[in-house]
């Protein structure tokens, strides 16, 4: 028997934007930081956003937790012609960003307004090996949503990442972290590690053939 997601049913979100300190602005969900205006800077000044740009050019990228689009902007900068498909299921943090932070301008990005958890269970099947770079970037009030490391879901994902590609997962520091690093190691191979404050940024590769069962 399949097991059953846990429901994720829409909350309501305070969101707003804030001024950052030296400049461009900061989008706020729930009084904590979920994107940035990249304006000028590089990976190297865009705070742990930037630790999430691959060492390669992907061809499509998938970004789970859009937010205000901080990693797509800076994909965008960096590897100019990158199909980017972002997935934000709150839709005032995507009206504010549109309204605020020129979310639609930012060049090859699709801006899907989904569940992260059940469009990747509906693409898995459809689009295997379709994404050759995916950022893993899932917070609900500074902590990761229940389920973003379940192995169904990491499955999920293998499936739909290419067999050379990237997955960058942002986590954070505490007691948790060893497990969950585990629990990705498990599906994915760690290649590296990237360290900005309390963030820490896993780059992940393919560590063998993950096939969906329905059985999970």
């Amino acid at each position: 028997m399949a097991k059953k997601r846990r429901n994720r049913g829409a909350r309501r979100a305070v969101v707003q934007v804030a001024p950052r300190a030296g400049g461009g602005l900061a989008l706020e969900v729930n009084g904590v930081v979920q994107s940035v205006t990249v304006g000028e800077r590089g990976p190297e000044d865009a705070g742990y956003w930037g630790l999430m740009i691959p060492p390669e050019r992907p061809a499509r990228a998938l970004l789970l937790g859009l937010g205000g689009g901080t990693v797509a902007a800076l994909l965008a900068r960096v590897y100019p012609g990158c199909a980017i498909v972002g997935i934000e299921r709150e839709a005032a943090a995507l009206a504010v960003a549109r309204l605020e932070m020129g979310l639609d301008e930012i060049p090859g990005l699709q801006v899907v307004e989904a569940d992260a958890f059940a469009w990747v269970a509906e693409h898995a099947r459809s689009e295997p090996g379709a994404y050759d770079y995916i950022a893993l970037d899932l917070y609900e009030g500074g902590r990761l949503v229940a389920g973003t490391l379940g192995a169904l879901f990491l499955r999920e994902i293998a499936a739909l990442l290419a067999p050379k590609g990237w997955l960058a997962v942002n986590l954070t520091t505490t007691m948790r972290l060893p497990q969950q690093i585990q629990r990705l190691e498990g599906i994915f191979a760690l290649a590296e590690t990237r360290r900005l404050w309390g963030n820490v940024v896993l780059l992940l590769r393919h560590l063998r053939e993950t096939p969906l069962s329905a059985d999970e």
